[in-house]
C-alpha cells in the first residue's frame, strides 16, 4: 500500500524537510535521532529553517558516525555507533 504523506512519496531529504515542515515540529531543545544519511542534508535544512525563522543546530540531531574509505572506525566511534543502532531499533520495535 503506497501512502499518499510527503514521506512517502520523497526519498530526497530537503523535500521531506520542505513538505513535512519539520522546522515547524522542533522546539529549540529537541533531539532527532536519524539515520546515516539525512545528516547529508542538514546544511540545507539549516538554511531553509533560517529563511522561515527558526534557528537549529548539530545540538538538535543525533545519527551514526560515518565511516571513510579505508579509514576504520575508532573503538569508541564503533561502539557510539553499536548503542545508537540499537536505540534506534528499539524504538522502531
Amino acid at each position: 500500500m503506497i501512502r499518499d504523506d510527503p514521506v512517502a512519496i520523497r526519498s530526497d531529504g530537503v523535500s521531506l524537510y520542505q513538505e513535512v515542515t519539520v522546522y515547524n515540529k522542533l522546539h529549540i531543545t529537541d533531539c532527532v535521532a536519524m539515520d546515516g544519511g539525512y545528516p547529508l542534508f542538514l546544511n540545507q535544512f539549516y538554511q531553509i529553517s533560517e529563511e522561515k525563522g527558526k534557528s537549529y543546530s548539530d545540538d538538535n540531531f543525533i545519527y551514526p558516525i560515518r565511516k571513510d574509505i579505508g579509514v576504520d572506525l575508532t573503538y569508541h566511534e564503533a561502539h557510539y555507533n553499536e548503542v545508537f543502532g540499537s536505540f534506534r531499533s528499539t524504538i522502531e520495535n
